[in-house]
């Protein structure tokens, strides 16, 4: 039968919780593309512009006379909720606000995360209709917006005897935590690069643990004035991170920028959370600060009285933007670039026996991850899940992870056939070695042997090693080496478990007493509905805009490659 499922979105400000979407019109869906890092939803909610300054007034019949109800009670129009305002005004739909749906069904009573992501944009018709369309991204767009380097730290003060804790949570959840915590420091004279604390997703007390709480440090300088007038200072830096482990472990905070702290000023971070989460404090005190308590309301805080502090590290240390690995398996290169990552994290990440050379300058950590699939071989791949924003990049499954049969998951199936693909040449072009770029041609034998020429040409000049060429032509060469199948297909909730349909998975076929009973094809888009999933299966056509995304790499390869390693 069809699982009966409700949707509710959160909107959060900042890691502050601000309230639920209301008036909500549209059916909770998706799409994603596997090896990509974002996924996008639109919601449409009864709302608009022009209304929500209406009046409350009386409804009256053609001949004036007041409609009543039955108990005498005079029936009036709604006014409308001032939701709708721009990026910094505090409404519930507003360019930058966070956002978190859950799904409540018989299966999950209490609720689960199955997008988050923040309102990108949104639009009303004014003066035509009340309704409103929000556009949401998830998080996942976070790897194309930060530049990693292999930037060393140096540790310079710590506190970290970790042996107390606080609780940490939303305004909401402030009868079992507080709002924020934090920690002051002063006297202190070095370049403040990363901060690194002693946290966990999950509140020990209440023996809840939630599989992802997305928190928030806001670095200022100036004075703490305290009691009710407690105003942050001045806010010198932003850093987001999302935790998953439900046990305490060091979370590292690395700043935009490097900020050089001054002994004669004091600073202070403060965290917020938008779920429960302990932060591991000392029952000594060893900075010349304070632990730092904020109460629901923002406006008074308690310096600890009782010689604590909060767990910290603090490095100093350049941001560098060159990324240099060698002998590294490329999906240590991933593990490393997402500590840059905004608020992706690591899931099932596997190793793929390989160990490669590589420099990256001035590349992002979308780019990274993207270079690393070409990196491996053939058949592996990547995604980045938009409930928990935890990236997975692993070996397609030989078998199928799904069986689907022929009059009872499907009543057809079309299925398509290409050879347009093939790849069994390859020119690569890299770097210079010994002032000669490096130039190298290979061929799959056993490809030609059996199918048209397909010749590629590969161009980048950061691969000076024949080792790392060979790699990156073979693992093209194999993917693409023989004729490729592909289908598009529905799935509904009412015949098979939709909800353990995933990108990458692979599915196979029953009872179609041909050929098609024999092909293994992978899940490589998937749009998510309430209950359905609408699947492309196979190998995705190759996108138009290829060439001219390789072109453009390879021009910014070329403009980037005498580039210092930190900007200054």
């Amino acid at each position: 039968m069809i699982l009966e499922r409700k949707h509710v979105y959160k909107i959060y400000r900042d890691s502050t919780y601000l309230g639920t979407l209301p008036y909500v019109i549209s059916e909770f869906n998706y799409s994603q593309d596997i090896n990509t890092g974002s996924a996008e939803t639109t919601i449409e909610v009864v709302q608009g512009l022009d209304t929500a300054h209406e009046d409350v007034v009386d409804i009256e019949t053609e001949a004036g006379e007041t409609l009543t109800t039955e108990l005498g009670e005079v029936i009036t129009t709604e006014r409308s909720f001032e939701d709708i305002g721009n990026k910094d005004s505090g409404r519930l739909i507003a360019s930058g606000n966070d956002v978190e749906i859950f799904e409540y069904s018989d299966d999950n009573p209490n609720g689960v995360l199955v997008f988050s992501g923040y309102i990108s944009g949104w639009s009303n018709k004014v003066g035509e209709e009340d309704r409103t369309t929000i556009t949401v991204i998830s998080h996942g767009k976070d790897l194309d917006d930060y530049v990693y380097g292999n930037s060393a730290f140096t540790l310079q003060k710590s506190q970290t005897n970790g042996s107390d804790w606080f609780p940490l949570g939303r305004a909401d959840q402030i009868s079992s935590s507080m709002y924020s915590v934090g920690q002051s420091i002063s006297g202190e004279a070095f370049s403040l690069s990363k901060i690194t604390l002693y946290l966990m997703a999950g509140n020990r007390y209440l023996g809840i643990y939630p599989s992802s709480v997305t928190v928030t440090l806001k670095l200022y300088i100036g004075p703490i004035t305290g009691g009710a007038a407690f105003t942050p200072a001045t806010l010198l830096d932003t850093v987001n991170v999302i935790i998953t482990n439900n046990s305490y472990q060091e979370i590292g905070f690395v700043l935009n920028n490097e900020i050089t702290l001054s002994s004669s000023s004091t600073y202070y971070w403060l965290l917020y959370a938008t779920d429960l989460m302990e932060v591991g404090t000392s029952p000594t005190e060893t900075s010349s600060g304070n632990y730092l308590l904020i109460n629901p309301n923002v406006t008074t805080y308690a310096a600890s009285t009782d010689g604590a502090d909060c767990y910290f590290k603090l490095y100093s240390g350049a941001i560098l933007t060159d990324a240099e690995f060698t002998s590294t398996d490329p999906s240590e290169m991933i593990t490393e670039a997402l500590t840059y990552g905004g608020r992706v994290t690591e899931g099932d990440v596997d190793l793929t026996g390989l160990s490669l050379t590589y420099t990256f300058r001035l590349a992002t950590v979308l780019e990274i991850i993207n270079k690393c699939l070409e990196l491996a071989p053939s058949g592996w791949y990547w995604t980045v899940d938009p409930a928990t924003q935890q990236l997975t990049f692993k070996e397609t499954s030989a078998s199928p992870t799904h069986y689907f049969t022929l009059h009872k998951h499907l009543e057809s199936i079309e299925v398509h056939s290409t050879i347009e693909n093939i790849k069994n040449v390859v020119y690569f072009s890299g770097g210079p070695t010994a002032g000669v770029n490096l130039l190298k041609l290979y061929t799959d034998t056993a490809s030609l042997a059996i199918n048209k020429r397909g010749l590629k040409r590969l161009s980048d000049n950061r691969v000076t090693l024949a080792a790392t060429a060979q790699t990156l032509s073979e693992n093209l060469m194999e993917e693409y080496s023989d004729e490729e199948f592909s289908s598009e297909i529905t799935i509904l909730g009412e015949t098979y478990d939709i909800d353990s349909i995933h990108l990458g998975d692979t599915v196979g076929f029953r009872s179609f007493g041909s050929f098609i009973d024999n092909l293994v094809l992978q899940v490589r888009s998937i749009t998510r509905g309430t209950d359905y999933v609408r699947l492309v299966i196979g190998k995705l056509p190759l996108k138009s805009s290829t060439y001219v995304d390789d072109l453009k790499r390879s021009l910014e390869n070329e403009q980037t490659l005498d580039n210092p390693n930190t900007p200054s």
